[in-house]
């Protein structure tokens, strides 16, 4: 087995899972099939790959699309934001974001005027190690329960697991 430290360890990211599929389900498909049932309570939806320590979109549902040049680039991890705080607890943030300079840029960069009501974003971890996130938008009072959290952790946690499943047959 590879140290949890080792580069090749590491080097495990949720892109490497997607380009060696080994089933007959393709990886995009089975990406969309998570944005499709995340459209049930979401507006939005999208994943950002985590690749030495810098975040960037990577995937997201049809009902988004990148709206500014700078809208696929890294996200700032080192001043506050929703996503630093995933980062450094790799726990999920549920709730309104709080305005500041990144969250602000990052979703009016992807169309949004002003901050979402509302903003579940699950670490995505593979093995122990974080590998990105799956961020969750809307504007509807009904996002703020534990089922909808729930919802999104099982989505996250699903979408580990059949990559990796994908990845490992």
């Amino acid at each position: 087995p590879l140290s949890k430290n080792s580069l090749a360890y590491k080097a495990k990211t949720l892109s490497g899972l997607l380009n060696h599929p080994s089933q007959n389900i393709s990886p995009e498909d089975l990406v969309h099939n998570v944005f499709k049932n995340l459209q049930t309570r979401f507006a939005h939806s999208q994943i950002l790959l985590l690749k030495q320590n810098k975040l960037q979109p990577w995937r997201w549902d049809e009902s988004w699309a990148p709206q500014e040049e700078g809208s696929l680039s890294y996200i700032d991890l080192s001043q506050p934001s929703i996503f630093k705080i995933v980062l450094k607890t790799h726990k999920p943030f549920h709730g309104p974001p709080s305005p500041s300079i990144t969250n602000e840029t990052f979703f009016r960069s992807w169309g949004l005027k002003t901050l979402p009501k509302h903003v579940t974003l699950v670490p995505l971890v593979s093995h122990s190690v974080l590998i990105g996130m799956l961020l969750c938008v809307g504007d509807s009072e009904d996002l703020f329960t534990t089922q909808t959290l729930d919802f999104a952790l099982k989505a996250a946690k699903d979408l580990v697991q059949n990559l990796t499943s994908l990845h490992a047959a």
